[in-house]
């Protein structure tokens, strides 16, 4: 009996401490744009993170990879901030709450339904300064929405993230 009373109280003392947050971000895409997505974060000079209620707004560039240039995705979104990590505060575990819009020229918003969206990968890196960076990259799509498109993302658009990463290391090392 002292050793189930014991394991109980183990237990809840655990499941107690795991922290849940929610992403609360708001992705503003180019209008039409396909393929892999990238935040970086701890970037020096970069821009703060604008907010809207609780939720940081993202608003994307694009660039030229010339490692992509002979391929279908050689155009490529991404946004810079100074904000040191992806989420504020940081939990355990994070309730998906973020919002894509393509924006067009005249700043007008039109959203993106989340079967065309794909939660890819978040991570980080030491450069040779020895400074960490942190990163967010996503896939967006207007052509391939689907569920399998939201749970598995896009193999070509996984190649075109690795050559961005790869890009970006360099770029703000």
């Amino acid at each position: 009996m002292k050793k189930m009373m014991s394991l109980i109280l183990i237990l809840s003392i655990v499941s107690g401490c795991a922290s849940t947050g929610k992403t609360n971000h708001t992705y503003l895409l180019p209008n039409g744009y396909e393929g892999s997505i990238t935040v970086l974060f701890n970037i020096p000079g970069a821009p703060r993170l604008q907010m809207e209620g609780d939720s940081s707004i993202i608003p994307f560039e694009t660039t030229k990879i010339e490692a992509l240039q002979q391929t279908d995705y050689g155009t490529y979104a991404y946004a810079v901030t100074s904000r040191v990590k992806p989420y504020d505060p940081e939990a355990d575990y994070y309730e998906d709450t973020n919002q894509f819009y393509y924006v067009n020229e005249s700043g007008e918003r039109k959203p993106i339904d989340p079967y065309c969206t794909h939660a890819d990968s978040y991570g980080s890196w030491t450069g040779s300064s020895g400074k960490e960076y942190s990163f967010i990259t996503l896939q967006v799509t207007s052509s391939q929405c689907s569920e399998y498109f939201h749970v598995n993302g896009n193999e070509n658009y996984k190649i075109q993230s690795k050559e961005a990463e790869n890009y970006f290391m360099n770029e703000f090392d």
